[in-house]
């Protein structure tokens, strides 16, 4: 029997999915990742630690498997980054996305990163969560040698486990380095920034694989490199290259499929390169449920149900005029901005407690509607999972704003779920898309006299936005 081991790395938690080929998760299992946060702004993980858990829970699956032909698809979190010496020791930490220690180097490359219109070939704003500021600030600091290698922890799983130097497509267009029309590194932004492409693992397709007997772990496997855990979640949750799909949980992301390159000239949001014929489009927010929890506690909402709070108030509170700029935790798409602030606009005497609270969540889904309006002008379905799914009166609000369907996946497993439909393909067994419409019957369905309030004040948000942005 063929069975395919899933593996997703995040930066909080890893996780494994063992599937027969027809796609039955037959057993899941996780493993925490311990951070690293300094003052200085560092937030990392040591690659090594990580590496060995990532090897009990693979470990743990073939251990379900011994006499199968065990599949091993790689899913892996954007934006991880490290340094290896000439010798392949490590230099570092793995620092994630939200590591801060390059963001004095941001601005300091904008006009370069203008000039020579990185955005249009890389699909990539210029942010701390790249590696374009990341390599600056090394060589600013002396810590980047000539000889040696830059490359995210899944680059350096290959190579201490497979001896294989490459990288997929998906993880290197996270990078900020890759050309998305060619699938090769940008070599003008490799020149500008002083570095090799000799530093740079070979990028690959996604599908790529290889069959290696492994003594590592005793076994003969089919090892593909997979793809970044964005876009798998994507795929995992539906394989309709149509649909939109969003996560909210503490921070979120908005995404789409798309069979060409979609590039705002504002730049102001992603396109990643995925397939051959498919690129990721898409938002993340670093204002979710982090700014409801907030809120609740300035207005000393204490409930040991606050769901259940949530959706009394979204269903009793009444229209009203008051807009919130989420931006408590600073923002990526659509300002990608570090210094960006939340406000409140609309106060009067009037104004209850309540109705704050209501305007903070509605801010979050005009913040997020903001997002896709950025690369998206149509009312393709919309998969949302994440802790705001489980708010009934949220996922509506969502389809009055959006004015479109909303489908509620758990999204628990969709990163797993994905790099199984990226391993069929792989093989040949499956297209990675299809024209399925749904993957769920439950849905809600927009209410049309509050998509006519809800456009009305989504114009009026993003004309706040913009006002506030300019005198900040």
């Amino acid at each position: 029997m063929k069975t395919i081991i899933s593996i997703d790395i995040g930066t909080s938690n890893l996780k494994a999915g063992l599937y027969d080929l027809e796609g039955h998760l037959m057993h899941v299992s996780s493993r925490p990742v311990q951070l690293k946060e300094t003052i200085q702004g560092e937030i990392s993980f040591h690659p090594d630690t990580v590496l060995a858990s990532c090897f009990d829970l693979i470990q743990e699956m073939l251990n379900r498997v011994p006499n199968d032909e065990v599949i091993l698809s790689l899913g892996s979190a954007m934006h991880t980054f490290m340094v290896l010496d000439a010798h392949d020791r490590t230099v570092s930490e793995c620092l994630i996305f939200s590591d801060q220690q390059a963001k004095d180097h941001v601005e300091a490359f904008r006009i370069t990163y203008e000039q020579m219109q990185i955005f249009q070939q890389t699909g990539t704003p210029l942010h701390t969560m790249s590696w374009i500021p990341r390599i600056l600030w090394l060589k600013s600091e002396g810590k980047l040698q000539t000889n040696d290698r830059l490359l995210s922890f899944k680059e350096y799983l290959l190579l201490r486990w497979f001896n294989q130097r490459i990288i997929d497509v998906s993880i290197a267009a996270s990078s900020g380095l890759l050309n998305i029309h060619s699938h090769a590194w940008h070599e003008p932004l490799i020149d500008a920034l002083g570095i090799q492409i000799s530093q740079l693992s070979n990028p690959v397709p996604i599908t790529h694989h290889f069959e290696i007997d492994s003594p590592l772990f005793s076994r003969q496997l089919t090892v593909v490199v997979g793809a970044s855990d964005g876009p798998l979640s994507s795929l995992g949750t539906t394989q309709n290259n149509q649909a939109r799909t969003l996560t909210v949980g503490t921070s979120g992301a908005i995404r789409r499929f798309s069979k060409s390159p979609i590039l705002n000239p504002k730049a102001n949001h992603f396109c990643y390169a995925f397939s051959e014929d498919h690129w990721i489009v898409g938002g993340p927010t670093n204002n979710g449920g982090n700014v409801i929890e907030w809120a609740m506690k300035q207005y000393a909402l204490k409930t040991d149900k606050p769901y259940a709070k949530l959706e009394s108030l979204l269903k009793q509170t009444t229209q009203n005029d008051l807009i919130f700029l989420p931006y408590l935790f600073a923002e990526r798409a659509p300002l990608w901005s570090n210094d960006a602030k939340g406000m409140m606009w609309g106060l009067t005497h009037l104004t209850t407690p309540d109705d704050q609270l209501v305007a903070v969540i509605e801010g979050i889904t005009m913040n997020l509607k903001a997002i896709a309006n950025s690369f998206d002008a149509g009312n393709e379905p919309l998969y949302v999972s994440g802790g705001l799914s489980k708010i009934e009166a949220w996922v509506q609000l969502l389809a009055n704003v959006f004015g479109t369907n909303v489908f509620v996946d758990d999204g628990a497993n969709a990163a797993l779920k994905g790099a199984y439909h990226v391993a069929r393909a792989a093989l040949g067994i499956s297209d990675m898309f299809t024209d399925e419409k749904s993957q769920s019957e439950s849905h809600l369905e927009p209410q049309a006299k509050a998509v006519e309030y809800y456009t009305k004040k989504q114009q009026r948000f993003e004309t706040l936005l913009h006002a506030f942005l300019n005198i900040a």
